[in-house]
């Protein structure tokens, strides 16, 4: 990706653009992690959580930067081509059930690590293939994970949940799964399937770890902060989700 990036920022300065076109063209590269991996996907949780203005011009960047790619030669098929660029329906997370996680864990095996990378990490599938044995830390409040080339090329560190630390330190050094992002997708959705749990896609996994931590926290920022969000207003749909309050008062009744 680093070479990839190089090249794609020497192509843009050859064009003789603005200083500022490089920065928003460069900037969105690195919020899609891999554009040669990045699916429909990736680009629609880029666009989610925010308004109507902003989506079109995420997505205007979006294909400018795919359509780069393809005179360059690095890529063939722009995967935002078929997004649209309204809001559309408004944008609803389905956070994995525990009774699902709970499944899912039973599979083992990767699937079981790649879960809890997920669910008590929020790693996205870009983030779980690049995860290092290094990636583990220790400072003065405990264990904790380096997330590893983290959207907009951030390296951020986030608390490390013991089964995190169980599946880092379980492992050899370097990369746990040195795969490409399809192969995990492929494999995900395979043993999904055989288990009778097509609908849980992996970033449902994502989901639950939002909405778990504002459920302990009942605090945005920090939501935001170990979900690496770059806008607040991502992190409140899933706050939406996790607040109770409405229905406990109901209840209460």
């Amino acid at each position: 990706v680093t070479a990839l990036r190089q090249s794609y920022a020497a192509e843009l300065q050859a064009q003789r653009l603005a200083k500022t076109t490089i920065y928003r063209r460069l900037t969105m590269f690195d919020r899609l992690g891999d554009p040669r991996t990045a699916t429909k996907a990736d680009v629609l949780e880029i666009l989610e959580g925010v308004d109507v203005g902003t989506r079109k011009s995420y997505l205007s960047l979006i294909r400018r930067v795919y359509a780069d790619l393809i005179l360059m030669d690095e890529i063939e098929v722009d995967p935002s081509a078929k997004v649209r660029s309204g809001r559309g329906k408004t944008y609803e997370p389905r956070p994995i059930t525990e009774d699902e996680l709970s499944r899912i864990l039973r599979i083992g095996g990767r699937i079981r690590a790649w879960a809890i990378m997920g669910a008590y990490a929020g790693l996205r599938r870009c983030e779980v293939v690049q995860v290092e044995r290094e990636h583990l830390l220790m400072d003065e409040r405990g264990p904790t994970l380096l997330v590893p080339n983290g959207k907009g090329g951030t390296h951020l560190t986030i608390p490390a949940h013991p089964l995190v630390v169980e599946v880092l330190e379980a492992a050899g050094p370097g990369r746990l799964w040195p795969i490409k992002v399809d192969t995990l997708t492929d494999a995900w959705a395979y043993h999904l399937r055989r288990a009778g749990l097509g609908d849980c896609t992996f970033h449902r996994l994502r989901h639950r770890f939002a909405t778990q931590v504002y459920r302990s926290t009942g605090d945005l920022l920090v939501t935001s902060k170990v979900c690496r969000h770059r806008s607040i207003s991502t992190t409140q749909v899933y706050a939406k989700v996790a607040d109770r309050r409405p229905y406990d008062a109901v209840m209460a009744i």
